[in-house]
């Protein structure tokens, strides 16, 4: 579980060096790797991932900070299921720094945000991280839209980074995500966490910090998600992280030829892409995500809500859904104003423009 290899093998070693099949410890010590941390913890993806992730941190009355971003339906639904164990949401501004200062409290747990979100956000990790020091609380990423490959939180100054969304780390939808314990967070410092602070009877009288060390929070969070079989094909999955360089880099790629293209557009009323030099988050993006900051593109086009719907009706090759695959282009009105989110695919960015160009003719 822990891992022990440079982050450059991580892909490599899926392969293994015998005939056994890949098993789910073989993943969650891949993506350990891609991401630097300690140790990972397979889970239920979504909403729940969340849940898992915070639950060895809350207890009723106890409070996480959340970002207010255009983030994963996981991030944005999060306060949901929280109302049945107790815990209370107190929002905060990502482009506002002091937000999240004035939100922390003696009953503030963690903070948690999306590396980038689905709107395009990009959340400044190192500041966040500087914030959570001085509260004395861990810093959790969402790194589902950019994976490892493009951005790596936990050199930035991230405690914990999560996948609630496996699109693009495996390729394809799935229902399972991953906790990455960062392994530097003192569980053991002023701000308690019982869970891993207190001496317990069956780690010989020692806490699970104490007992375990540097994966104390992956261990814990185990014990919460349960060692059941995976969410996922484990073969499958290691084959798909060999490839996940490669997609991830092709996904940049396409997503800022197609923003570019996007931006110049008479019918485009505004673009939101980290990797547009214009963009308010472009100077972020250049310092975590410098090879660009995913595939997630969104935009407004003239005509609102109406001409929206008539874009998607008139898309050939881009599905007009979240497809199944993130190797193919997709678009889905985000909300009523026709706000568009447009996840760029693997095919050729000429066939993507192309499409889009048709169907802003017809539409």
């Amino acid at each position: 579980m822990v891992a022990d290899r440079s982050p450059r093998f991580a892909t490599l070693a899926v392969h293994g060096g015998g005939a056994d099949a890949p098993t789910k410890e073989t993943v969650e010590q891949r993506v350990a790797l891609l991401e630097g941390g300690s140790a990972v913890v397979a889970a239920a993806g979504g909403v729940p991932l969340p849940v898992t992730a915070l639950q060895p941190l809350m207890r009723p009355g106890d409070q996480v900070i959340v970002a207010r971003q255009g983030a994963s339906r996981a991030l944005a639904e999060i306060g949901r299921p929280f109302a049945a164990f107790g815990w209370e949401v107190q929002w905060a501004d990502i482009d506002e720094l002091a937000s999240f200062e004035r939100a922390v409290s003696p009953k503030s747990q963690a903070i948690l945000v999306a590396s980038v979100a689905a709107a395009g956000e990009v959340a400044d990790i190192a500041a966040l991280a500087a914030v959570a020091k001085r509260a004395q609380v861990p810093l959790i990423v969402d790194n589902s839209i950019p994976t490892p490959v493009l951005c790596r939180p936990i050199e930035h100054g991230a405690d914990i980074v999560i996948h609630s969304d496996l699109r693009f780390l495996s390729g394809e939808a799935g229902a399972g995500g991953f906790i990455v314990d960062g392994g530097r967070f003192n569980w053991l410092g002023p701000r308690r966490y019982p869970v891993m602070s207190e001496k317990r009877a069956e780690h010989g009288g020692a806490s699970l910090a104490e007992a375990v060390g540097n994966f104390a929070y992956a261990a814990a969070c185990r014990m919460f998600a349960g060692d059941g079989p995976p969410p996922f094909s484990p073969e499958h999955l290691a084959a798909q992280l060999a490839t996940v360089p490669a997609r991830m880099a092709r996904h940049a790629q396409n997503a800022r030829a197609v923003a570019d293209h996007l931006a110049r557009h008479e019918s485009t009323l505004s673009v939101s892409y980290a990797g547009l030099s214009g963009d308010r988050h472009h100077a972020l993006a250049q310092k975590y995500c410098p090879d660009g900051p995913g595939a997630v593109i969104t935009f407004a086009v003239e005509g609102g809500e109406e001409r929206s719907a008539a874009l998607c009706d008139a898309l050939e090759l881009i599905a007009p859904e979240v497809a199944t695959s993130a190797a193919r282009s997709s678009i889905l009105r985000r909300d009523e104003t026709g706000t568009l989110a447009l996840s760029i695919g693997l095919e050729d960015p000429a066939d993507i423009m192309a499409d889009l160009e048709h169907a802003l003719g017809d539409s």
